[in-house]
């Protein structure tokens, strides 16, 4: 009888075990994906970053040079 026991929770803890595993694989994947798509999102805001950066540095020079035609030596702030 004991040994009956014995193989019917060995059965129960592979069992468990490999629900376990099973589960574990799932949320690696899940997590894998996650990780993926925020890959992805990250890239298409460091383009974002570089374009607004490009266009404000623009923005700079077009004011500075506006203002050095009307007056050659203000500034834009100061120091």
């Amino acid at each position: 009888m004991r040994r009956t026991a014995y193989t019917h929770a060995r059965r129960t803890d592979a069992r468990y075990l490999t629900e376990r595993i099973k589960k574990l694989e799932e949320k690696l994947e899940t997590s894998q994906d996650e990780i993926k798509k925020l890959i992805v999102e990250n890239r298409k805001i460091r383009e974002e970053m570089r374009f607004f950066e490009t266009m404000l540095l623009e923005e700079y020079r077009l004011l500075n040079s506006l203002m050095d035609k009307r007056r050659p030596k203000s500034r834009i702030h100061r120091l």
